[in-house]
């Protein structure tokens, strides 16, 4: 397993336009990912003054996106203690790019 800490509105846009870019990628060529040794180091040297993060889990068989801190609009904590939260996907451009890769 591999992790990368994105800024949430980074990958709210990946989900509206299907790519994923960061200021590495466009100036170094790739992503920082990290192992999960360094992702708390990471996170306090480079994020430490950051609160609109999301932390990716990334393996062979799939990606998980998982937000510290507050729910992610639109779903509230309201529709989740409800149990009203939508069972489809809320990126459906990322969700058809995984399906396609048979990461979904």
């Amino acid at each position: 397993m591999i992790y990368h800490i994105a800024n949430r509105n980074d990958w709210v846009k990946a989900g509206e336009n299907g790519k994923y870019v960061t200021d590495s990628l466009e100036s170094q060529g790739f992503i920082h990912m990290s192992t999960e040794q360094q992702v708390i180091p990471v996170a306090n040297s480079f994020y430490k003054d950051s609160e609109d993060l999301v932390l990716l889990y990334i393996d062979p068989e799939k990606i998980i996106v998982r937000s510290p801190g507050v729910v992610v609009p639109p779903i509230t904590l309201e529709d989740l203690r409800e149990f009203k939260a939508s069972w489809y996907s809320r990126n459906p451009k990322i969700m058809y790019v995984f399906n396609q890769m048979g990461l979904a």
